[in-house]
């Protein structure tokens, strides 16, 4: 069942997002519903890698969102989640892979996550891709 897995960028059809609303859910089960219109705009100014098994479900996605300072060209790694039944088998060290050669690609000058403290093994993924623990702060304002 999880042989022949393929990660693929910019793929996620309309009749595919009710899946992708069930993986957002289990990485955050406060997200809102998310709509065709929503994640085309993410794959038109981004990217976003999906892992799919041989009958082409998807198992697992990543996002990779480019932003440009003053200074730098940089992207931010986003919604790393894989399928709670497929998780252990290296789906999300391949997605978090493929978002790295991506941004190499690209040129970027580095790549910045953020994820919650209680997401150990999510932790230990991005420790063992190179992610380093930045020491800042974290700001956020509501609207």
């Amino acid at each position: 069942m999880w042989e022949n897995i393929i990660i693929s960028e910019n793929n996620i059809a309309q009749n595919e997002i009710e899946r992708v609303n069930e993986l957002m859910l289990q990485l955050s089960p406060s997200s809102s519903q998310l709509d065709f219109k929503t994640v085309r705009k993410v794959m038109e100014n981004g990217f976003i890698f999906s892992a799919r098994n041989n009958s082409g479900k998807i198992l697992g996605m990543a996002s990779l969102i480019p932003a440009r300072k003053l200074f730098a060209y940089f992207g931010t790694v986003e919604d790393v989640i894989v399928d709670e039944k497929a998780r252990g088998l290296g789906l999300g060290k391949s997605l978090t892979n493929k978002v790295i050669e991506k941004a190499k690609e690209l040129q970027m000058k580095h790549l910045d996550l953020t994820s919650s403290p209680k997401r150990e093994a999510a932790n230990k993924l991005y420790q063992s891709a190179g992610f380093e623990k930045r020491d800042t702060n974290v700001y956020r304002m509501k609207f």
